[in-house]
């Protein structure tokens, strides 16, 4: 229970940081321009995954001698508050355009942007990746689907 209210406030701080960002524009990817009453976004996006227990790719630093990764995301909250699948709201790496605190409706889960990835960007025809952090991926890498998406 401690956990997941430790994760509640994270989140709050996050979307309360993200709201600041101010009024930067934003390419938000292909979206295709039909809202939802309460703000959500219908988004198409690329979709992989990453697991940072997995090291290599999926961590950006690693303890030899502990065995397991130590960095935080991007965003600096610590990527293990996010690490039981099971939760109801995950984390996800998106690219620099879209602010912390986007969040993401995809494959029965809300995800947070919380990360960055160096291959998680807008491609050049528009279409943004995510990067979702799971031990399993939710989809085939580089699937195109559309997700809901609310920026901050």
């Amino acid at each position: 229970m401690h956990g997941r209210i430790t994760i509640l406030l994270i989140t709050v701080a996050v979307l309360l940081i993200a709201s600041r960002g101010g009024g930067h524009d934003i390419s938000h990817g292909q979206a295709d321009h039909r809202a939802t009453e309460d703000g959500w976004k219908l988004v198409r996006v690329r979709v992989s995954n990453y697991w940072p227990p997995f090291g290599g790719p999926n961590c950006w630093e690693w303890d030899e001698k502990r065995g397991e990764c130590v960095s935080r995301m991007a965003s600096g909250v610590d990527w293990r508050l996010y690490a039981d699948p099971g939760l109801p709201i995950g984390a996800a790496a998106c690219p620099p355009e879209w602010p912390f605190g986007t969040r993401i409706r995809a494959f029965g889960k809300e995800w947070i942007c919380l990360d960055r990835g160096g291959l998680i960007f807008v491609d050049e025809d528009g279409i943004p990746w995510i990067d979702l952090m799971s031990p399993a991926p939710p989809a085939r890498y580089g699937q195109e689907v559309t997700v809901l998406v609310r920026f901050p």
